[in-house]
């Protein structure tokens, strides 16, 4: 990360500064649209959205890119150990881990309610299990944790110095529901709404490759559950 986004945003320690400059990293890399979008941002404003993609894509690795051999029960052991980790460290504002490292002092710095972490963390769980949903409230519940609540996590962040977010948050679920029932309107053979393809995390991109064919490198450096 350049050292004027860093200075713009008044972040100085220089471990929190290697812990953001390890979340653009895989942000430039890994979330290439997203990451030149977050360029036209205020310098200070960037190193906080590239700690936000950087945990979303933590745990979106855990889901779909782990070993090829872990079954869904595998991958949600460790995906609740080191959501259950991320938590405790968000409590304790103490994490040995990079990535979370920088998103816990975005979380302090934006005053980002905890509940939005485990409302993502629970819909990534979920994404292991569920293969529909039997009603619009129940399918609702899992797109506001994968996708609304990333949202809600940059209202703050995004908002004009001085501002409130005011109505902006209550609107910013909305725009990940409006395909919903288009879609479950061109299927009428279903007798209930099925699953979506999960929403990825900001910026990240889906292969063809099915999941758990490949280690990703992303997987790979995360040092609590390699």
């Amino acid at each position: 990360m350049s050292a004027r986004e860093l200075d713009a945003a008044g972040i100085l320690d220089p471990d929190l500064r290697a812990a953001y400059d390890e979340c653009r990293r895989l942000n430039a890399e890994h979330g290439k649209t997203y990451f030149l979008a977050t360029l036209l941002l205020p310098p200070a404003k960037r190193p906080y959205v590239h700690a936000l993609y950087g945990f979303a894509r933590y745990a979106d690795e855990i889901v779909d890119n782990m070993d090829t051999d872990a079954t869904p029960a595998q991958r949600a052991a460790v995906l609740s150990d080191w959501g259950n980790q991320f938590l405790a460290s968000l409590d304790s504002g103490v994490s040995n881990d990079p990535v979370c490292r920088a998103v816990l002092h975005t979380a302090a710095t934006w005053s980002i309610p905890r509940e939005h972490f485990e409302a993502f963390l629970h819909s990534m769980a979920m994404d292991l299990d569920v293969t529909h949903y039997d009603t619009y409230e129940a399918l609702y519940e899992y797109v506001y944790g994968s996708a609304a609540v990333i949202g809600l996590q940059m209202v703050p962040i995004l908002a004009p110095a001085g501002s409130t977010p005011g109505p902006a948050a209550r609107w910013a679920a909305a725009p990940t529901m409006w395909p919903i029932p288009v879609g479950v309107a061109l299927t009428p053979s279903r007798s209930t709404p099925t699953r979506p393809r999960r929403a990825a995390a900001p910026g990240s991109s889906r292969s063809a490759t099915p999941p758990g064919r490949r280690r990703s490198r992303v997987f790979s450096t995360i040092p609590s559950i390699r």
